[in-house]
Formats: C-alpha cells, structure tokens, sequence
C-alpha cells in the first residue's frame, strides 16, 4: 500500500501525519476494501498458498488481512525502510525487502499474482511499475490493482464541505499526485500486455454518523497544509457538524488482468 511519504511524491516535504497515524489509516483503507478484495481473489480462484507480492506495502495491512484469510505466501516490497521496521514491529507475517518497485529484485516469473493498493496515484510512472509487476508474475498469473482514487469525479455536500475538497484536490495535485489515476487503471493494464482485463468503481454508503467521515477530515487536513497554513474556517464548521448529513465520495477504482 502506498501513500505519499513514500516513492512518487513530488515534493519530499516531510508529512505532518506520524507513521503510526498513517498505520491507522492503512488499517482503515483495508477495510474499506476489504469486501472487493476477497471478491476479487475468489472470483479469479487464487489458491491461498499462491505466491503473492504485494508492491509498496507500507506497514503491511494488506499483508496481514490477507495472512488471516489463509494467505500465507506473501511477500511486500516497500521502498520507505522506516514503515518496514514500523511492520516487523507489529509482527507482519510476511517476508519483507525494502526495494523500489520501479527495479523489483526478483526473477522473471517469480510470483503467482502481483498487487498494489492506493500504489500508482503517488508514482511519476505507473506504466513502468506495472512493467515490473507483469515482469514478475508468470504467464497465467494475474496483476490486481485493489483500489486507486479518482477526485476527478468525486461527489461532496454541503457546499462547505465541496470548497474544502476543492482545496484537498489542489494540494494533492501539489504532492504530486495523478488525481484522475483511477478511470486509467483498465487502459493500463491493457497497455502493459494483459489479457482478460477488467475493471470497476467500489461502492459506498453513508450513515448519519460516520467515523469514516472522521477519517477523511483528518486526512482532509493533513492535506490542507502543503498549500495553506491558515485555519480554514470551514473546517471548524464541518467538525462542529460531526458530518451529520454530509457526503463525501471520491470514485475508487479497482481493475485486474491476465499475465499471457
């Protein structure tokens, strides 16, 4: 999983979040996945002692959802050491190697299947990390793209919430970020040579109270403070609401293919 204090940023300013704040949004994301996910690996019958590598796994969510679905041949490639220390610390059952995932230090063929989560939106050159994923993973086998965002598309209301976005939007695009990355993921994999090539958005539902929503507001402001360092009143509006009748969606994309 990737996220934007590690490779592909276009800043390398230091993010205001810790890493152990990061570990929790990881943890977060992975559930918001979690349902495509599984479906996805039944749907294509991927045996749980498949070989799997996971690119940019930061501090290894992924990675441990899916050692307790019985996945128990994974490795994660991370090129940030300090979220692989932060993983072996919790005890990530995985093998680990910090490597870049634009030069992957394995053979031609050597997994099963090859995935990334909130991977490509940070990287200068998705094309070519997928390159070296399909390089990696042997004919027959498959390459996942389990969630990547589209803020091209994204739906926010009131309009309090809306101009805050708008400002999230700006500062990601400051990082470095391709905030439309999630509508190119199918025409990706088509590019790279894959076969059997499919894609689609994940689903969302909102409560009166969401904690989810909670979420996006501390993610919300991290964001804000690469472009302003002023306090934005409609931020305070917005936390004074508890995000009671709001709506906050950005299109998540999901796309998988076939290594021929």
């Amino acid at each position: 999983m990737m996220s934007g204090i590690l490779f592909g940023k276009g800043t390398g300013n230091p993010m205001p979040l810790t890493l152990p704040d990061w570990h929790k949004r990881y943890h977060q994301q992975a559930k918001w996945t979690r349902s495509i996910r599984l479906h996805i690996l039944h749907q294509l019958k991927i045996e749980s002692d498949s070989k799997g590598l996971e690119v940019g796994c930061g501090t290894g969510a992924i990675l441990s959802d899916l050692h307790n679905e019985g996945y128990l041949n994974l490795m994660g490639v991370d090129i940030q050491l300090s979220t692989l220390e932060y993983a072996v610390h919790g005890r990530i059952p995985s093998h680990l190697i910090c490597a870049d995932g634009l030069n992957l230090p394995f053979s031609s063929g050597f997994f099963d299947f090859a995935y990334c989560h909130y991977l490509l939106m940070w990287l200068k050159d998705p094309h070519r990390a997928l390159q070296e994923m399909k390089r990696v993973v042997k004919p027959g086998g498959v390459i996942l793209l389990f969630a990547e965002p589209d803020y091209g598309g994204y739906i926010a209301h009131p309009v309090e919430l809306e101009r805050i976005v708008n400002l999230q939007v700006q500062s990601l695009r400051t990082q470095g970020v391709d905030v439309k990355i999630g509508r190119k993921l199918q025409q990706l994999l088509i590019e790279i040579g894959l076969e059997e090539v499919q894609s689609g958005i994940i689903g969302a539902e909102w409560s009166s109270a969401s904690s989810n929503l909670q979420s996006e507001l501390e993610m919300i402001q991290n964001d804000l403070e690469f472009i302003t360092t002023r306090k934005d009143a409609s931020l305070a509006y917005l936390q004074s609401r508890q995000w009671q009748g709001m709506i906050y969606f950005i299109p998540t994309f999901y796309a998988f293919g076939r290594v021929t």
